[in-house]
């Protein structure tokens, strides 16, 4: 089963793609993603009982042609769902006349930035229930929505469902002419319509089809990517159902909601549907049913979770750095695993492994399936380099990792790849969306770029986010939250706080700054400097060092040896310190003190 890793996981900045001045070790807003890849959590949250209940509520109640009445409560239905599931992140609306229903999950990249869609049509013909056709489609997106609500993604998502499709498209027509007018830009469209009725008589791996638009302005990051994407998803994170195949070869390409989309400018758009729609014969009738005993809902739940995940790793993605996948699997004797690569641009494919028994074998595919490059390994590895191989054409690698002779072996892969999943001929790991122009400046002068304020949720035109007097970079270089006021809190026991530590130079966490063996609030209670070794000085000029007056719990401006009211040099021997606790003293003091700016 093959993980996907990122860089950082949702700690920044430094490796996750940061400018290298920045500061680091702050950990992101709960869930917020950025240089942290969570498709396989999204794959593995969709649930084929969900998508099940769903279609079952949703045939409720009955067939829901148009302006029906049953179309009206499916529709406020469906509003609430998509309200409960995301706990009311999802912002919804009904748009247009024909009163299509469309849910915007807020991304916090600022706009104006792509966007996701997922969705399919609740409308029905006046005959059928529209279990398949396409309640499906609709259980599919709010299955989709619930998995993704959790999270707080850079980029916007859309889960729509469309009223109208049944009687020419008008429903998804009108919206998409309203985002279009809005300025809404698509990554990509994902529709889906009908996918219960499998072609039992096709590969495993061809139950359900992806089609992708091959008209002459698409290119390949429009469409055919990211349908590859939901088959290398399914193929890496489950049981490999997805076939994808050509708008050319799809004999019902534009007979679905993706059409109105084309028809408003957009290229953007894919289509998932069942292989089986030559024997689907409950098609528009009364037998549309959620128990009609052709319908499997594991072909919803693979397609629902390959949708997710897709967009999970396309948002996984940080400024500076490429692509990354990690595969770990137990390969049997004479066994072997496949884990497929969707590439985008010109790069270099950098495949390195592990391994503790036998002697697996590492064989890459084009495309088109030619044979690129074999590797063989030998005794046990911790890291062995398997190859490096430059790839130029795009589209969908293989790597197969057998296991030719020997004991069963743990095998880790790690791939490593860059991407352009927007096509404009930059990588990726040089663009963050509408980002990119601000990782080298610094708004507010707190020693944080603005791209970084942003990703953390601070404020790049405030220098002190929380207002508790303490800049935002020197929280952050510090280890404080900028988001929490934290001027008064002493973590370091020396008895001053942050903000006194801040104003005077002092470290934060560390009680003794200068490491003399005197802390810095018992220094700056008795007029020594913090920030200077002075342990071996005699400020009272009695005999006696400071750091011996701090063992002795002494003041070290007071001279301690007097004869006749004279002060002397007269030393108190020094063995007599080891008599001394030194961390009684210290506590004893500790507790005398409460130091405040």
């Amino acid at each position: 089963m093959l993980a996907f890793l990122s860089p950082a996981g949702l700690v920044c900045p430094g490796a996750s793609g940061q400018d290298p001045d920045t500061p680091k070790g702050l950990a992101l807003p709960s869930q917020r993603v950025y240089g942290a890849d969570f498709s396989k959590e999204v794959f593995d949250a969709v649930s084929e009982g969900i998508c099940n209940q769903l279609v079952v509520d949703l045939t409720a109640y009955g067939p829901r042609p148009s302006s029906s009445s049953a179309n009206e409560q499916a529709r406020s239905w469906i509003q609430d769902q998509l309200r409960s599931v995301s706990n009311g992140r999802i912002q919804v609306e009904v748009l247009g006349g024909r009163m299509s229903v469309v849910g915007r999950l807020p991304g916090w990249v600022p706009q104006p930035a792509p966007a996701f869609i997922v969705g399919g049509h609740y409308d029905t013909v006046s005959v059928s229930p529209g279990a398949n056709d396409d309640a499906v489609g609709v259980a599919a997106m709010l299955e989709v929505a619930r998995v993704m609500s959790p999270y707080e993604w850079p980029l916007d998502i859309y889960f729509c469902a469309w009223n109208a499709e049944e009687i020419g498209l008008l429903g998804s027509n009108e919206a998409a002419a309203i985002l279009n007018a809005r300025g809404v830009s698509i990554l990509q469209y994902f529709n889906i319509d009908m996918l219960l009725v499998a072609d039992n008589e096709a590969l495993s791996d061809a139950r359900v089809l992806v089609a992708y638009n091959k008209d002459s302005e698409a290119t390949y990051q429009d469409s055919q990517y990211y349908a590859e994407l939901m088959k290398m998803m399914s193929n890496n994170l489950g049981t490999s159902l997805i076939k994808t195949v050509s708008s050319k070869s799809a004999s019902f390409w534009w007979a679905s909601d993706h059409a109105s989309f084309i028809g408003n400018g957009y290229e953007q758009v894919l289509f998932a549907f069942e292989s089986g729609a030559d024997s689907d014969d409950a098609y528009h009738t009364s037998a549309d049913t959620w128990d009609n005993p052709s319908y499997n809902f594991t072909l919803a739940q693979e397609t629902s979770a390959s949708i997710a995940a897709s967009m999970a790793f396309t948002m996984a993605h940080s400024y500076g750095e490429p692509a990354n996948l990690m595969a770990t699997d137990v390969i049997s004797r004479y066994g072997s695993e496949t884990y497929y690569v969707a590439i985008t641009t010109p790069t270099v494919l950098a495949v390195t492994a592990c391994w503790s028994l036998g002697s697996p074998q590492f064989t890459l595919y084009a495309p088109s399936g030619t044979l690129l490059e074999t590797f063989l390994g030998n005794a046990p590895q911790l890291n062995q380099t398997v190859f490096n191989v430059t790839v130029a054409t795009n589209g969908l690698y293989r790597l197969k990792v057998s296991n030719p002779n020997g004991s069963q072996s743990s095998v880790q892969t790690k791939i490593q790849y860059d991407t352009d999943i927007e096509g404009d001929g930059i990588s990726d790991r040089y663009q963050y969306w509408t980002l990119t122009g601000l990782y080298n400046t610094d708004s507010d002068g707190d020693s944080l770029n603005d791209a970084y304020e942003i990703i953390i949720g601070t404020l790049p035109m405030n220098p002190d986010s929380d207002s508790d007097s303490l800049p935002d970079g020197w929280e952050i270089t510090n280890g404080f939250n900028p988001l929490v006021p934290d001027s008064l809190l002493d973590p370091d026991g020396d008895g001053l706080n942050n903000l006194y530590e801040f104003r005077n130079g002092t470290d934060p966490r560390n009680n003794d700054s200068e490491f003399d063996g005197m802390p810095d609030g018992w220094e700056v209670e008795y007029g020594l400097d913090p920030l200077f070794d002075d342990s071996a000085f005699d400020a009272d000029m009695d005999g006696i060092t400071n750091l011996e007056e701090y063992l002795m719990g002494l003041d070290p401006q007071v001279s301690d040896m007097r004869t006749s009211g004279i002060y002397t040099d007269v030393a108190i021997p020094i063995a007599l310190i080891g008599f001394i606790s030194t961390a009684a003293v210290a506590a004893s003091w500790l507790a005398r003190k409460n130091w405040k700016t």
